[in-house]
């Protein structure tokens, strides 16, 4: 394994050019090469940690009459790559990834290949995804960075500070039955501060309340709408208003098993017990044109989740319109940002 086949050839004129390969190659977790590697590495949140892929890697560079400096381009590409780990206890996989990587270079400029990797499915916290792809540029940023630190009796001093960064022209996957995707997302792995909104599309209306603390039932349905979020140094998520809402006119079903925790919330907020009991008999079959789930801030600082729903409800021969709107409080964002950092504590 890691078998590199390699030619030198050079002649006296200075003149040289070089080749080295690799054939597609197996490797996992125990790999005799990376397991040592692995085990310098500080991943105390990560545990149970399993992967397995391919890899080959093809490689020239050459020095000519023509051209006087060295030149080159590399190439690899991974494939078939699975991977699953607990990070402090939340469940991470990916599955089928595969990445081409090409570069080139001429003396000591470096030009790296747009990126487009893809996966079978990401899964994390419950959330899965499939059909996952992205598009990725990268670029060289030349800044001016001043020395403040120069003393008072001479000129602060400028660098020219050269970093490479990346523009996600677009990314997407299939999530909950319908398409989230991402359009220019600029990234500086310096800084990792980056704004992103995800737009959602034709996301099924069950799926999606499955993910909301209490919900026991099923939904038809399709939702729409947008997911603004900004990362701040690579550690924390910010959350902006969220709005994921169903088509005006499209008609689905809801029909809540267990409506208790939704009833219980409207009880504490004031609704007298009668229109509660009424709610429990609607939610069991409605039939609704209004769906919306909204995160807001709320007047504390946090964040406010709401859930709005209108439509009717027969039992019988008889017809009752329904609209419902719950709300549920709580730092959100703090929640979700706890989850973030242990994914990414050193």
């Amino acid at each position: 394994p890691w078998l590199l086949t390699a030619d030198f050839t050079a002649s006296s004129s200075g003149e040289w050019r070089a080749n080295v390969n690799m054939d597609e190659t197996a490797f996992d977790e125990k790999d005799p090469l990376l397991a040592p590697l692995l085990a310098r590495l500080s991943l105390a949140a990560v545990s149970n940690l399993t992967f397995r892929g391919a890899v080959r890697l093809a490689a020239t560079a050459e020095r000519t009459a023509a051209v006087p400096v060295p030149k080159w381009t590399a190439n690899a590409r991974l494939a078939d790559v699975a991977a699953a780990c607990d990070a402090n206890g939340v469940p991470v996989a990916i599955d089928g990834l595969r990445l081409g990587v090409a570069a080139s270079g001429l003396a000591n400029h470096v030009d790296i290949a747009p990126l487009h990797p893809r996966a079978a499915r990401v899964a994390a916290a419950g959330f899965t995804l499939t059909n996952v792809y992205a598009h990725l540029y990268a670029t060289e940023t030349t800044m001016i960075a001043t020395n403040r630190t120069a003393s008072p009796a001479t000129a602060a001093g400028t660098t020219n500070v050269t970093r490479t960064t990346f523009l996600v022209s677009e990314a997407g996957a299939r999530c909950c039955g319908g398409d989230v995707r991402i359009y220019s997302l600029f990234l500086d792995p310096s800084r990792l501060n980056a704004g992103v909104t995800l737009l959602l599309d034709g996301i099924d209306a069950g799926e999606a309340l499955k993910h909301l603390g209490g919900f026991r039932g099923e939904a038809s349905g399709r939702l729409y709408g947008k997911l603004p979020l900004h990362l701040k140094g690579g550690r924390e998520l910010r959350l902006r208003a969220t709005y994921l809402y169903s088509v005006p006119g499209e008609v689905g079903r809801l029909r809540v098993y267990d409506p208790k925790p939704i009833v219980d919330n409207l009880a504490m907020g004031g609704v007298p017990p009668e229109t509660c009991g009424n709610l429990s008999k609607a939610l069991a079959d409605l039939a609704y044109d209004v769906l919306k789930i909204s995160l807001l801030p709320d007047k504390d600082g946090g964040l406010a989740l709401t859930f709005k729903i209108a439509g009717s409800s027969t039992h019988g021969n008889v017809t009752v319109p329904v609209s419902l709107e719950v709300t549920f409080h709580g730092d959100l964002e703090q929640l979700v940002n706890t989850g973030f950092r242990t994914l990414n504590r050193k």
